[in-house]
């Protein structure tokens, strides 16, 4: 992350990154609640015996959109600043991360007044934290700076279950999995 010693900014910009903090919070809670809602019925169909469903993931991918009015928008375009943020829903359900009370604010930001002082949840301190574009040679998952978080306008939240099983060719059984 870049120091708060290199950067430059207006109190309005450090208004405007105050506001997109409290909507990734806002977006956790939206995440924790659609993690509880799902796994219910989930976990009925792994106690069920006679149901060949073995395993289940719930995972969030999140896409950080331009904001319409930045140079760089284009109509034509998907317009993603950073993508797959990918977030496992188990983890969120372990309250790990997600939701967790923490602050995540960094602390090279002590001389960005406000912004310095209000909790940054999770999602935010992943945004301008953590790049993860050396998994995948992906330099779309990469961190954002402070500035290019002004950036962001909108966000897509793409939320699916996976359910798993196996199917034993030989025996035409289902396995459990593990």
């Amino acid at each position: 992350m870049t120091t708060a010693n290199s950067i430059r900014l207006t109190q309005s910009e450090i208004d405007q990154l105050l506001t997109l903090n409290r909507r990734l919070a806002k977006l956790e809670r939206y995440l924790l609640d659609e993690a509880k809602r799902l796994e219910p019925p989930l976990q009925k169909r792994l106690a069920d015996p006679t149901d060949p469903m073995s395993d289940y993931e719930i995972e969030a991918t999140l896409y950080y959109r331009l904001r319409e009015n930045d140079p760089a928008f284009d109509e034509d375009d998907d317009n993603f600043l950073t993508i797959r943020r990918w977030i496992s829903l188990e983890e969120i359900r372990k309250d790990t991360l997600f939701c967790d009370g923490e602050d995540w604010r960094e602390s090279g930001m002590s001389g960005l007044n406000q912004l310095a002082q209000e909790p940054h949840c999770w999602l935010f301190h992943d945004l301008y934290s953590h790049s993860y574009g050396s998994y995948e040679n992906n330099d779309d998952m990469k961190e954002l700076s402070l500035q290019d978080c002004l950036r962001v306008g909108a966000i897509w939240v793409d939320i699916a279950v996976q359910q798993q099983a196996f199917l034993d060719i030989d025996s035409g059984e289902w396995e459990e999995s593990g």
